[in-house]
């Protein structure tokens, strides 16, 4: 909400749609909206007509680049919002990443080092773990553990980091 607008008024991008310049144009000199953005290219000899309209101000300099991807039909910048959306999936990756290193490498390193029943044990149950399909093991820690954010990254981060120490363990023994 606009502190600057009067009370009771909402501004909102793009409330009416002109299929013309001249009927953006009209709209603004008729007070229907209260400005009007166009490009200068696009403009032309158009405000020649319209001799109350004048160009309050550029939003860009002439030898600037406009947006790298464009915008989106509200004037949101694209490559910016891809950006903003991958956050979830970086993070996603990367932390499957680190519980992979921190739980699955030194599992597997004391399994192929120290070998024995221990290393029996975490092969039988890594073997369990394998013959799972990842999908299948996530919707059944789901259906155990109650339902939350944290819950939801450790059924992803725990089917994706499951190969890592079955590697660690092969390793040493080679």
């Amino acid at each position: 909400m606009n502190e600057s607008a009067p009370e009771g008024v909402r501004y909102q991008p793009r409330q009416n749609r002109f299929e013309t310049l001249e009927e953006g144009l009209d709209a603004l000199v008729l007070g229907e909206i209260d400005g009007f953005v166009v490009a200068p290219d696009v403009l032309g000899d158009v405000l020649n007509s319209y001799p109350t309209l004048q160009v309050a101000n550029t939003l860009r300099d002439e030898d600037e680049k406009g947006f790298v991807m464009g915008t989106n039909q509200i004037g949101q910048d694209v490559f910016s919002r891809i950006i903003w959306g991958t956050r979830i999936a970086l993070i996603v990756g990367l932390s499957s990443a680190v519980v992979s290193l921190v739980i699955g490498v030194p599992l597997g390193l004391i399994s192929g080092f120290t070998g024995g029943p221990l290393d029996r044990v975490l092969t039988v149950i890594m073997d369990s773990l394998y013959s799972f399909p990842g999908l299948i093991l996530a919707i059944a820690i789901a259906a155990v553990l109650a339902p939350a954010s944290e819950t939801s990254l450790f059924q992803l981060l725990s089917s994706i980091s499951q190969p890592t120490s079955g590697l660690c363990a092969a390793k040493p023994l080679a």
